[in-house]
């Protein structure tokens, strides 16, 4: 049985009236597919190239759409530009590149930015550099002396040492995420149990997935197009 990663998806364009149109399109043809016909990744992407007549790719066929956005597409004020949301549920990898590969072969002028967690692998990735639609930098895990797990998701350093304060002493601000790791590495070597606290860790997320349809070919064979 796969270890599922759970992948957060948004296509941005521009506010220009041929990008926008691009994405409504884009939007109806996904309601469409995932509403009537599959939520299989293959299904809805390979249905969507065929009508345009571009490459098909192959996901893995496990991979699902589990979520898209009711709102349809969104204007953002602050950027001017305009988005939609999906969630993909896909096996082992992360999708965010290969998504981007697929949709860019119809509408090159869609971004897209994306966030995707795989704790069992301790796959965390946030492409969306900017922090624009994605903020989330390290998430912090906290083993509790009862046995019990805490989990948070911290959006940069000064949010994640707040947390840790609450059990290790910073004589310093920490300038950077090594330090903040070497005080942890410390705690979790000393045995001692703070406020319940018996360790922590610190997971950061990566900028890139990786996991591209070419570096993916060996365990998901693409086809000839």
């Amino acid at each position: 049985m796969a270890n599922y990663a759970y992948n957060s998806i948004t296509f941005v364009v521009p506010a220009e009236e041929k990008d926008i149109i691009d994405l409504e399109f884009l939007v109806t043809n996904i309601n469409y597919l995932f509403s009537n016909v599959s939520t299989q990744v293959n299904d809805i992407t390979q249905a969507i190239s065929e009508t345009y007549e571009k490459p098909i790719y192959n996901f893995d066929r496990r991979d699902n759409f589990c979520w898209i956005c009711d709102d349809g597409v969104c204007y953002n004020e602050d950027y001017n530009e305009y988005t939609f949301d999906i969630s993909i549920e896909s096996a082992w990898s992360p999708v965010i590149s290969r998504i981007t590969e697929w949709v860019q072969s119809i509408y090159p002028n869609v971004s897209v930015l994306g966030l995707c967690e795989e704790p069992g692998f301790e796959i965390y990735i946030n492409t969306d550099t900017e922090g624009k639609y994605y903020q989330t930098r390290y998430r912090l895990w906290l083993n509790v002396e009862d046995g019990d797990i805490k989990d948070y998701y911290c959006d940069s350093i000064e949010e994640l040492v707040d947390y840790l304060s609450l059990f290790i002493d910073f004589d310093e601000e920490p300038k950077d995420l090594s330090e903040v790791q070497a005080k942890v590495n410390e705690y979790n070597e000393s045995d001692k149990t703070i406020s319940g606290i018996e360790s922590a860790e610190i997971y950061e997320f990566d900028s890139e997935d990786g996991c591209t349809f070419a570096e993916m070919d060996h365990f998901i064979p693409q086809p000839k197009n």
